[in-house]
């Protein structure tokens, strides 16, 4: 008579995945040490269709996981900040208007160390881009069209840098000065001002890790945990920081709102 093999599969459900799976940085960093790529690609087929879209477990956090891997540099929430700062300034300005429209904002005058219509660089092994940078009222603009040769060399003959090269600093410095708007070809007749919150957004974006914003894995020579580590610090100042982004959006409008009494 021959012999009966039982065969069980085991399936788990969503309830299930995070007790087979820590979904955290730390199990996917050492996924390698417990269970192989392919069981684990596996599992996730089995899974794909009940893992919530959002959430901290859903395929939005898996996502956006992979693509610190895979592009380093601006994410998402880097993305948020950028608007809730063009927010933020547009209120500053509707607030202005009804106070004192007369009255322009004070400047930040100059750097201490780069001084006004002067350039400044990243160093050439830099993978980061805009690359070249033109110091206006203390803030760097990033040059959108360092790429075109005639025209970047025009402003290197405004700027004085005929006959020589421009500055060029590590990444950590030039991510340390203050940013302005960006210098085009479209808006290098304006004038342009920075306004009192740029000015209060910088010092706080300053004041965090600035190396943060230039995570890459090659940079940690195969240490997952010391890269996870920064990811996730990165992560929580960028949400601390929109936190507070989005605290200034609600004072600015409050106050419009006292000063136009709508």
């Amino acid at each position: 008579m021959k012999e009966q093999i039982s065969i069980r599969k085991n399936i788990y459900d969503s309830g299930k995945f995070r007790e087979v799976i820590d979904t955290n940085f730390s199990e996917l960093f050492s996924a390698r040490e417990s269970f192989s790529v392919e069981e684990f690609f596996d599992l996730y087929n089995e899974l794909f269709l009940t893992i919530p879209i959002k959430g901290e477990l859903s395929h939005e956090a898996l996502i956006r996981k992979s693509r610190q891997l895979i592009t380093p540099g601006k994410d998402a929430k880097d993305k948020e900040i950028e608007n809730l700062q063009s927010l933020i300034e547009d209120l500053q300005k509707q607030l202005l208007d009804a106070t004192q429209p007369s009255v322009e904002v004070e400047a930040i005058k100059e750097h201490p160390l780069f001084p006004n219509g002067t350039l400044v660089a990243r160093k050439t092994d830099s993978q980061h881009w805009p690359d070249l940078f033109y110091m206006d009222q203390g803030y760097k603009r990033a040059v959108m069209f360092s790429g075109n040769t005639e025209e970047l060399q025009g402003l290197k003959t405004l700027t004085g840098y005929d006959n020589k090269d421009v500055p060029r600093f590590p990444d950590s410095v030039i991510d340390g000065i203050p940013s302005g708007a960006n210098l085009s070809l479209q808006n290098m007749n304006d004038k342009w001002t920075p306004s009192e919150f740029l000015a209060e957004s910088e010092s706080l974006r300053i004041a965090l890790d600035t190396t943060d914003a230039n995570l890459n894995l090659d940079n940690y020579d195969g240490d997952y945990d010391r890269y996870k580590s920064e990811l996730e610090k990165d992560y929580a100042e960028k949400t601390d920081y929109i936190f507070s982004l989005n605290e200034k959006i609600d004072d600015l409008k409050l106050k419009i709102q006292q000063i136009k009494g709508g």
